[in-house]
This record gives structure tokens, C-alpha cells and sequence, in this order.
């Protein structure tokens, strides 16, 4: 099950990483050479295409991060100790301080 949700994540931020850097790489520098009267409606479209579809990408590599993240928080267990640890450390600081 987490190889499967680790795979899925990568791949989905893989492929809106490759296609921000597409954009920023190559459909940029081609609409700038393009004249001005082209320019608008071309950047137009793609930007209302991709405005559509962009948002719901964002939102689904960070809910797939956050799934990864509180599944692998619930599988290491010297990391739900922690807070405790540090609440043992405060104690003994606070002990300290008063002697």
C-alpha cells in the first residue's frame, strides 16, 4: 500500500513539475516571438486551459502528500514519543533551574 501511494505521489508531482517547467521552458519563449496580435490570444487560451486544470493538481499532489506524510507518521513510532521526550526535557530543565 505505500509503495503504491509513494509511486502515485512522485508521479503526479513529476508530471506538474514537467509541465511548469514545459511551460516556463518552451510555450514562454515561443509566445514571445510571436507578434502582438497573436501573442494575446494564444496566451489566452492556454492560460485558461491550463488555469482550469492546474488548480485541482495543486490540490491533489498536496492532499497525496499529506496522506503520505500521516501514514508514515503512523508508522514510525519514535515519532509520536517525541513530544513526550521533549516534555521530559522540559521537566528536567525546569528542575534544574529551580535548584
Amino acid at each position: 500500500m505505500m509503495e503504491v501511494l509513494n509511486a502515485a505521489a512522485i508521479m503526479v508531482a513529476g508530471l506538474m513539475i514537467g509541465c511548469e517547467l514545459a511551460i516556463a521552458a518552451f510555450i514562454h519563449p515561443t509566445l514571445d516571438k510571436l507578434p502582438d496580435d497573436a501573442h494575446q490570444p494564444a496566451a489566452s487560451a492556454i492560460a485558461r486551459v491550463l488555469g482550469r486544470f492546474m488548480a485541482f493538481w495543486y490540490i491533489v499532489v498536496s492532499l497525496l502528500n499529506l496522506a503520505e506524510v500521516v501514514v508514515q507518521w503512523g508508522q514510525c513510532s519514535h515519532l509520536r514519543t517525541f513530544p513526550q521526550g521533549q516534555r521530559h526535557l522540559q521537566i528536567q530543565g525546569e528542575i534544574t533551574w529551580l535548584k
